[in-house]
C-alpha cells in the first residue's frame, strides 16, 4: 500500500527517479518537464471538442451556429438530440480523463490537477477553433471525479465527487436549470475539497506525536502539495463561472432555457429544420427559427 500512495502522490516518473536515488537537480528538472507534458497534453486533448467535431461532421454545420452557440452535450441535446448530446458528454469526460491518467503517470495526482486543468482550458479556448470552445462542465465533472477516485485513505471512494455531483442533480432537478446546477456545483466544490483537507490535516497532526522525527519528516513530505490542489479548485471555480456569465445574466432575466428529461414529443432544432423543409446544412445562412443564434443577433 505505502508503493501505491507514492505513486499516487508523486507519480511513476518521480517515484522511479526517488528510487534510483538520482540528485535534486535531476528531480527539479524531470519535474519540469513532466508539468511541461501534462500541461501540452493537457490542452491539446481538450482541443478535442466532440460537439464541433460531431456537428460539422454529421450535420455538416457548427454547433457554435445554433442554440446557445456554446460547443457543449447540452447545446448539442438541444439541437440534434439526445443521442448525439450523450455522445458528446462521454467524449468530454473522456479526454480529461485520459489527460488526468497521464498526469498521474508522470507527477501523481498534483500531474492529474494539471493535466485536468489544462484539458479545461482546451475545450473552452481550443486554438483549433479560434479559442471559442464549450463550457468545461464535463471536463469540470471527470477532473473532479479522476483527483478524488485514487485516495486510499477514503477507501478509493471519491466523496468530494459525489458530494458535488449530488448537489448538480438536485439543483437541476429543483429548477431545471443546468447552468445553475453547474455555477453552484462548481462553487461548492473547492469549499468541501479545503473541508477534506482540513479533516486530514487534524489527522495527521495527532498522529505526528507519537512518531520520531524521522517518520514525521516522511509523512510531512507527502503532503507538500495539497495546497495547490485547493488552489487549482478555485481556478476550475472560477473559470467555470467566467464560462456561464452569459448564463447568470439570462437566469437574472428570467429567460434561460430550463432542462428538460424527457422531450415529451417535442421536436430539436434539426427535426423542425425537416419539417419546415429548410436544409440545417444551410440554416446557418438563414433568417428562421431553426437557427436561434441568428435569430437573436438579428434582434439586437
Amino acid at each position: 500500500m505505502k508503493t501505491y500512495y507514492l505513486i499516487y502522490k508523486f507519480g511513476l516518473m518521480r517515484y522511479i527517479l526517488s528510487y534510483l536515488e538520482v540528485g535534486e537537480t535531476i528531480m527539479a528538472i524531470s519535474f519540469g518537464i513532466g508539468a511541461l507534458i501534462c500541461i501540452v497534453t493537457g490542452y491539446l486533448l481538450g482541443g478535442f471538442n466532440f460537439a464541433i467535431i460531431l456537428s460539422k461532421k454529421k450535420f455538416g454545420v457548427d454547433i457554435r451556429d445554433f442554440g446557445s452557440g456554446n460547443a457543449g452535450s447540452t447545446n448539442m441535446r438541444r439541437t440534434f438530440g439526445a443521442k448525439i448530446g450523450y455522445i458528446t458528454l462521454i467524449g468530454d469526460i473522456g479526454k480529461t480523463i485520459v489527460a488526468c491518467l497521464i498526469g498521474y503517470l508522470l507527477l501523481g495526482l498534483l500531474g492529474a490537477y494539471i493535466a485536468g486543468l489544462f484539458s479545461m482550458l482546451g475545450h473552452m479556448f481550443p486554438i483549433k477553433y479560434k479559442f471559442k470552445g464549450g463550457k468545461g462542465v464535463a471536463c469540470t465533472a471527470a477532473l473532479i471525479l479522476m483527483t478524488t477516485a485514487g485516495d486510499p485513505s477514503l477507501y478509493f471512494i471519491p466523496v468530494v465527487f459525489f458530494i458535488v455531483l449530488g448537489c448538480f442533480i438536485l439543483i437541476v432537478l429543483g429548477t431545471k436549470f443546468i447552468s445553475l446546477g453547474s455555477i453552484m456545483s462548481a462553487l461548492i466544490y473547492p469549499l468541501v475539497l479545503n473541508a477534506f483537507h482540513q479533516i486530514n490535516i487534524k489527522t495527521l497532526a495527532s498522529s505526528l506525536d507519537t512518531l520520531d522525527d524521522t517518520a514525521k519528516l516522511e509523512i510531512l513530505s507527502l503532503h507538500v502539495e495539497d495546497g495547490l490542489y485547493i488552489i487549482i479548485s478555485i481556478i476550475v471555480t472560477a473559470l467555470v463561472v467566467f464560462m456561464h456569465r452569459e448564463n447568470i445574466k439570462r437566469l437574472l432575466e428570467g429567460k434561460e432555457s430550463k432542462f428538460e428529461l424527457h422531450a415529451s414529443g417535442k421536436k430539436n432544432i434539426y427535426e423542425k429544420s425537416l419539417e419546415n423543409n429548410v436544409n440545417i446544412y444551410e440554416s446557418k445562412n438563414t433568417d428562421d427559427e431553426s437557427n436561434p443564434s441568428k435569430k437573436n443577433k438579428n434582434k439586437k
